[in-house]
Formats: structure tokens, sequence, C-alpha cells
């Protein structure tokens, strides 16, 4: 076996592992994106990540979970502006 023989296979051999590495670090990354997909899909983190940063710019994020629906009340959310007509309404009018 000749030095270019050698070389040619070693070239090969570290292709194929690269290759590998690739295609492990792609199924790594579509193994991620589907468990954010199904555990938190309406996280705008690109939001979370701004906001945090705006308001404690030397604070680092170590992780976010979600709230279930059953370990907290639920929250009512109403329209404010038939809050605020309805306080309107109340102090328009005199206390009998």
């Amino acid at each position: 076996m000749s030095a270019g023989t050698s070389d040619t296979t070693s070239s090969i051999e570290r292709i194929q592992a690269l290759e590998l590495r690739v295609q492990q670090l792609e199924n790594e990354l579509n193994s991620l994106r589907k468990r954010l997909d199904f555990e938190l899909p309406e996280v705008p983190w690109a939001v979370i990540c701004a906001a945090v940063a705006a308001v404690l710019p030397d604070v680092e994020i170590k992780s976010i979970s979600r709230i279930l629906p059953d370990s907290h009340p639920e929250i009512i959310v109403q329209n404010l502006w038939s809050v605020g007509g309805r306080l309107d309404l109340f102090t328009s009018h005199r206390i009998r």
C-alpha cells in the first residue's frame, strides 16, 4: 500500500466520521424542536429574552417552564374598555 492510498483512506474515514456526527447533531436538533413545539408551542422565546434583557441586563435565563392549567386558578380575561366603562358608570352616579 502506498502513502497516497493511506492518505485517501484516512480522508474518507474522516469524512465518514464527520457525516455521522452531522447526522447525529441533526437528529438531536430535530428532537429538541419537536420537544419545544410539543411542550411550549406558544412561547415567543425572542420576546421573553428581549424583555428580560431590557429589565435585568445582567441576568441569565436558566429555565422556563409552563404552568399547567390544573396548578393555578383560571384567569378571567376581560376587555379593559368594558372595565373602564363600568368604572365611569359607577363614578358618574350618586351613592344612595
